[in-house]
């Protein structure tokens, strides 16, 4: 992938970019950020000089399509990831170029990109033929091998003891090069070091700069972490998320109610500081350590009579059909545990969310969902809760809404929790007057943002006091009205404390991601309608 004039996501970070806050976020700074960024993989190296680390070389990115690259780059070797930041220098002869200022290095994982990475020649010792049979025998651990467990290389043929010492020694050096350059790139001090600290210092170049400073002062190391070959934690190739920042505040502070992947940083002292440095390169976590899909459906109205209404029957089949093929239903709350403190979800989690706040949610809807062992989340409009005949204070009929005093029943049994649909902003023009009529959570046209930031953190104010006093807690959730919103509403929703927001879009799976606040951000929704069958249901959010 090539991105001019911005800062483009890393490759295994597209994963994350469907979310519409990441992408409006992209949006926004797009006239920030002049550089470029590309990911891909070497296809070839043109030129190295072994003196300087400068390199030409070609980088197949991501779209397919290959770009040369211009920089200091020392080791560089066919099958390696690189994730480049730049600019687009043209060369009167050569064309077109990215001049490299930042560089983050990726081994290759699958085994035929480590197959030509060993049979570029990079590992001194390792050829070809070698090589094949390295990735013959190891596979995809075969990197792993070399790095930890040198002993199993005379497991090959034609590897002796001492030429399985020179070909890890080899490895090593391309380690301890890399881990350098990574060290360079999260303090900003330019590539072109690497080399010149690595022909002075060795493989103890940056084990020397760890122990110098902590003669000086004990300190916590962040630099080379799981997260640091993390694709969650960053949304561009050079900057990572908040989270991280959260986190590493977590780790110090001792804080438990943080999640952090394992082995996340590490407290250096003079005496544990050469110990350390033995440590190998982390291993960023298989996604489905830490990921999972939760489909969400979406129900407004019950009843046995009323035109477009999801009648008892149909929604009993829709729990049993649920039930019956292995679905838990869970709450928003664990949601959060989820991806806030690395809490666990069952194998095929599903939220079930009513909107608006209907009696029939009560009447019909909560006994079903006791009777067949499922739980729900509704979410309410606020000023409607308790309306039975009437919309707010007018005398326009409407369909009735439930109690507190309703709300508190379900609540207690354990099958519903409450969360907010707004407190007032989802009018019904019909029956409003005057011209300012808010039917969802964006701003009236022509309004200015101060004025709409007031007025939304007015309406969450009020319906959090509320919620607080008569179900004794504020909100964790809010369900867009309409599903509209855009992203100073999600910037505000979630300064506001609320870290879910649902819209009703279809578009995409939600992915909930482990330490990513960001995945619970506008979860998308599938509408469930009159007359659909268990079996559609089902069909619907993938389970058949």
């Amino acid at each position: 992938m090539i991105a001019q004039g911005r800062a483009a996501a890393s490759a295994p970070a597209l994963l994350f970019r469907h979310f519409p806050i990441f992408q409006a976020y992209e949006e926004e700074t797009a006239a920030m950020n002049e550089h470029c960024v590309i990911d891909g993989t070497i296809a070839g190296v043109v030129y190295q000089n072994e003196e300087n680390g400068y390199t030409v070389l070609r980088l197949v990115t991501t779209d397919g399509e290959a770009v040369t690259v211009v920089g200091s780059i020392p080791c560089a070797a066919p099958g390696e990831d690189l994730i480049v930041t730049g600019h687009w220098v043209s060369h009167p002869v050569h064309g077109d170029q990215v001049q490299a200022e930042r560089v983050e290095r990726h081994l290759p994982t699958a085994e035929d990109e480590i197959l030509r990475y060993l049979s570029s020649g990079v590992i001194k010792g390792i050829g070809a033929v070698t090589a094949a049979r390295l990735v013959q025998r190891f596979g995809g651990n075969t990197l792993t091998v070399l790095e930890e467990d040198p002993d199993q290389l005379t497991q090959i043929k034609g590897i002796t003891p001492r030429k399985a010492e020179e070909i890890c020694e080899s490895y090593r050096y391309q380690t301890g090069m890399r881990r350098l350059m990574d060290f360079l790139n999260v303090n900003d001090l330019p590539l072109s070091l690497a080399l010149r600290l690595y022909q002075r210092y060795g493989g103890e170049a940056l084990d020397r700069y760890r122990a110098a400073l902590a003669q000086v002062v004990d300190f916590w190391d962040f630099s080379i972490t799981p997260v640091s070959y993390d694709s969650r934690y960053f949304y561009d190739a050079a900057h990572f998320r908040n989270a991280v920042g959260t986190m590493m505040l977590a780790e110090i502070f001792g804080d438990d109610s943080v999640y952090r992947p394992e082995d996340f940083g590490t407290f250096i002292t003079a005496e544990n500081c050469r110990e350390s440095s033995r440590q190998g390169m982390p291993q960023a976590e298989d996604p489905a350590a830490y990921t999972v899909e939760v489909p969400i459906l979406m129900y407004h109205h019950f009843s046995g009579d009323e035109e477009g209404a999801v009648t008892p029957p149909e929604f009993a089949s829709h729990l049993e059909a649920l039930r019956d093929g292995g679905y838990t239903a869970v709450f928003m709350e664990d949601l959060i545990d989820y991806v806030y403190r690395g809490g666990e979800l069952p194998d095929k989690p599903v939220c079930i969310t009513f909107d608006d706040g209907y009696l029939s949610n009560y009447e019909i809807a909560w006994p079903l969902l006791e009777q067949y062992g499922m739980k729900a989340t509704i979410f309410a409009i606020g000023s409607s809760v308790g309306h039975e005949e009437f919309y707010k204070d007018t005398q326009f009929r409407l369909t009735p809404h439930f109690s507190y005093e309703q709300a508190r029943e379900m609540t207690a049994s354990g099958a519903v929790d409450f969360q907010s649909h707004t407190y007032d902003l989802h009018q019904w023009a019909p029956f409003e007057s005057g011209d300012r009529i808010r039917a969802s959570a964006l701003p009236l046209p022509g309004e200015r943002e101060e004025d709409y930031a007031v007025m939304l953190e007015n309406d969450m104010e009020i319906y959090d006091r509320e919620r607080r006093r008569e179900l004794g807690e504020g909100f964790s959730a809010l369900a867009y009205p309409g599903g509209y919103y855009n992203v100073l509403t999600e910037v505000l929703i979630h300064q506001a404390g609320i870290p879910v927001t649902l819209s009703i879009e279809t578009d995409r799976p939600n992915v909930l991601v482990r330490g990513l606040p960001q995945s619970l951000y506008a979860l998308c929704r599938w509408n469930v309608t009159a007359g659909m069958t268990g079996e559609e249901v089902l069909a619907m959010i993938g389970g058949t």
